[in-house]
């Protein structure tokens, strides 16, 4: 805090107090208050009360051009400094609304490709784990789903002389660890 001009360092606690108040998060409220302190840091002597939208929108764009921050931290600083304009100043809705928000990194999903499937398959020698990774694999279930799920008899699945059938099925987890043990 020692580089907050002392004009904007009672700024600074009203956020962190409102916050507290609204019962938000640790981590939320350390967020804020860190992206409020950088915004409060590069307007050195300026009184934060004073901004106008156009002096925000400046300096979000020197965040995004200057700084090259990435898109998530832009929506960290945009979150705290919407925050503190509209719940700690009480300035409305509308004296954020001008400023777009950046739009977020579409990443492609990873594709294996069906020579490698092949590869995988062809590791598995148990034949109720070949089934249940080719089940999974045209589910387009993925590992982390796939493993918390497991097979178990239902009540209504009776065997020979009206029992019930007791099948064991592993979990998907046994069948990765046959692949790591074959060097997968």
């Amino acid at each position: 805090m020692g580089k907050i001009h002392p004009v904007n360092l009672a700024a600074l606690e009203r956020m962190r107090e409102t916050l507290l108040l609204k019962a938000y998060s640790p981590n939320t409220i350390r967020t804020y208050c860190i992206e409020l302190a950088q915004l409060l840091y590069a307007i050195k002597d300026t009184a934060v009360d004073t901004l106008t939208q156009e002096r925000l929108r400046a300096y979000l764009l020197y965040c995004v051009t200057k700084l090259q921050l990435s898109e998530n931290i832009i929506h960290s600083r945009m979150n705290a400094i919407k925050f503190y304009f509209e719940q700690v100043l009480h300035r409305g809705k509308m004296f954020f609304v001008e400023i777009p928000r950046p739009q977020k990194r579409s990443l492609l999903p990873k594709v294996i490709s069906k020579g490698d499937i092949a590869k995988i398959f062809a590791q598995v020698n148990n034949p109720k784990h070949a089934l249940i990774l080719k089940l999974c694999y045209g589910m387009g279930l993925r590992h982390i789903h796939a493993d918390e799920h497991t097979l178990s008899p239902c009540s209504k699945c009776l065997g020979h002389n009206g029992r019930r059938s007791l099948f064991r099925f592993p979990k998907f987890g046994a069948v990765v660890q046959d692949l790591e043990g074959a060097g997968w």
